[in-house]
């Protein structure tokens, strides 16, 4: 970062190193010395003016290099962590005992849930990844298959009729 960081004035300086703080351009606006009341503006003028652009994801790279983090680790992470939210749990009530549901025949069957909300972040994540909502999302050559869940809750406590 230091070449990249040698044709900005103190103030832009200030600037990249606190946007890099947290990728907030008003924020650092306001955090470097710049008018509280243009702060947005002025952020938004310094992200795109092309030397600060360089010197930001310069400091970006150097970044990703010394923490090891890199697109492929967010991403195989959030793989990893829809996978773990995906698996079924068997569920137990507060006193430890196991949650029991009606089946289609009838029959009581120890009931099992799985982390829906956070499944689904993960993949709004991964498809925002690949630009899927946005019209320019590139086709997979796999035709998705249709799952049905059925999911039917009865109080376990009382006895099925």
């Amino acid at each position: 970062m230091p070449n990249a960081m040698q044709k900005l004035t103190p103030k832009q300086k200030a600037f990249v190193i606190e946007y890099l703080v947290d990728l907030n351009a008003t924020q650092a606006a306001i955090r470097a010395g710049y008018k509280e009341s243009r702060a947005k503006e002025t952020g938004y003028r310094l992200v795109t003016k092309g030397h600060i652009a360089a010197a930001i994801q310069a400091g970006m790279d150097e970044r990703s290099k010394r923490t090891e983090i890199t697109q492929n680790y967010v991403l195989s992470t959030i793989k990893e962590t829809v996978e773990r939210c995906r698996q079924v749990q068997q569920v137990f009530d507060k006193s430890g005992a196991m949650v029991m549901v009606e089946t289609l025949a009838g029959e009581l069957a120890p009931a099992f849930v799985f982390d829906a909300k956070n499944v689904l972040k993960g993949c709004e994540l991964l498809g925002k990844h690949l630009e899927m909502f946005t019209g320019k999302g590139k086709d997979d050559d796999e035709t998705p298959q249709p799952t049905k869940v059925e999911i039917i809750v009865t109080d376990a406590r009382k006895p099925s009729q």
